[in-house]
């Protein structure tokens, strides 16, 4: 199968050369992100000691057989659902790719950075002018202990509902840019002149807020979209096979230069065992704590029917408090805030929760299978949608990627972080329709097709 695109920025790019039937790289298949991380983090939180939880987590044990037992129903249920969707078995879109992108990557590279500097503006007038926002920033980098880094994140840089939203964007940003680059389709210099811009907010974004997910939002959708492309060229292939491998070792060694500097000063007068085990206990403690919070979930929080479903609903601006009050009316008040529940029975730090815990506490134990089918099965369309260079699989998977690779870590989909993404394109992808479907040319009245009036 071949795809063949001309444009006046590049070469033609034949993007579907197979080979050996191959279409994509093996662990962008959904189910291997459940088979890796998924059930092995959930069998690990559990085989973590209680007292590895009170010591560097500082946070009780609540993991027990029974939440890995409906854990694993959830994530074998996911599986199934994957495993059956068969191929889309049409052809590639590659034109219609290169249109929406170079029609939107504008929009969204403007609609990113208004957020971005919305937000940086508001902040430097809560702090009352520049010099005084860089002071607070600067004890953030040199004493990251003093307290001011939740200052910074929550008075300074407060979220502005409906404007820090747009920085968001830069999800769908970063795989149209990405889409773009692997095609030729864009001029470089233009292209890593926005992109550099971007990455310029979000680093800073990521360090001093820290909101490391807002780099990982952009850094995992270009990353996919290059290998995917590295993996049609025969010589990158093993590159590309093992780039988990290579990427997961890269993030590890940065985290335990980081973490020496950061909290090993403290632990080490308390913690038992070497750095190197220390650095281990702490990077999975991420997940570790993130399933044992979904055990807190199912034991502690009451039953709360589509909440997480509905939570963008719940969150939108003026919408959200008419949501909410049907919500209430219809399901009752007996919702307890995350934190409050964490801070009672866990730790509000670590104050992520494992996607299965929320399904569970959504649909409950007997129907959170089902959800998780369901997810599986989308997961798998998408995924057969970008492997055979289709619309919406190609514009949507890369990004929704991430919410297979932090499966045991929070539930990304309905997550409100992630719902601009897919706003935006729902909207583009109606309007990009309307516009480039060419409407028919009806023949005139009495007149057949060769022009032969009708007698």
């Amino acid at each position: 199968m071949r795809v063949e695109s001309t444009n006046k920025n590049g070469p033609r790019h034949d993007r579907h050369t197979r080979v050996r039937g191959s279409l994509t790289v093996w662990w962008l298949d959904p189910r291997v992100a459940i088979l890796f991380l998924g059930i092995p983090l959930l069998i690990g939180a559990y085989l973590v000691p209680r007292d590895t939880y009170l010591i560097l987590y500082r946070s009780e044990k609540h993991i027990d057989l029974y939440v890995v037992a409906i854990g694993l129903m959830v994530y074998l249920a996911f599986i199934v659902g994957a495993s059956i969707s068969k191929g889309v078995g049409r052809r590639p879109q590659e034109g219609d790719i290169l249109r929406y992108c170079r029609t939107f990557v504008w929009p969204l590279f403007a609609l990113t950075v208004f957020g971005y500097v919305t937000w940086f503006g508001n902040a430097v007038v809560t702090a009352g002018g520049l010099e005084p926002l860089v002071t607070a920033l600067r004890e953030v980098l040199s004493e990251p202990a003093s307290g001011e880094g939740e200052y910074v994140k929550t008075v300074l840089f407060e979220t502005l509902p409906g404007i820090t939203t747009f920085t968001q964007f830069d999800i769908l940003y970063a795989t149209v840019e990405a889409l773009l680059w692997v095609r030729r389709a864009s001029p470089r210099n233009v292209a890593l002149a926005r992109m550099t811009t971007v990455v310029a907010f979000t680093i800073p974004r990521a360090i001093l807020l820290s909101e490391r997910g807002a780099l990982l939002e952009i850094v995992i959708p270009v990353a996919i979209i290059l290998l995917h492309n590295l993996w049609f060229r025969r010589s990158y292939r093993s590159f590309a096979r093992l780039a988990p491998v290579y990427f997961g070792l890269g993030v590890f060694a940065l985290f335990a230069l980081a973490e020496y500097f950061r909290s090993w000063t403290f632990y080490k007068v308390i913690y038992a065992g070497n750095y190197l085990h220390f650095v281990v206990d702490r990077f999975f403690g991420y997940y570790f704590t993130s399933v044992n919070n979904a055990a807190v979930l199912y034991y502690f929080e009451p039953l709360q029917p589509l909440r997480y479903t509905l939570t963008d609903l719940l969150t939108f601006p003026v919408l959200g408090a008419v949501v909410e009050r049907w919500y209430t009316a219809i399901f009752g008040d007996t919702y307890i805030d995350l934190s409050i529940l964490l801070a009672a029975h866990a730790n509000y730090e670590f104050n992520t929760v494992a996607t299965f815990g929320l399904l569970l506490n959504e649909y409950s134990v007997y129907f959170a299978p089902v959800a998780g089918f369901f997810l599986g099965l989308v997961s798998s369309i998408l995924h057969r949608s970008f492997a055979s260079g289709r619309l919406v699989g190609t514009l949507l998977y890369p990004s929704w990627f991430l919410g297979l690779l932090e499966i045991s870590r929070y539930y990304t989909w309905t997550n409100q972080r992630y719902f601009p993404t897919l706003a935006f394109l729902a909207i583009s992808l109606l309007l990009y329709r309307y516009v480039s479907v060419p409407k028919k040319t009806l023949p005139r009245a009495g007149l057949p097709r060769g022009g032969a009036r009708v007698g």
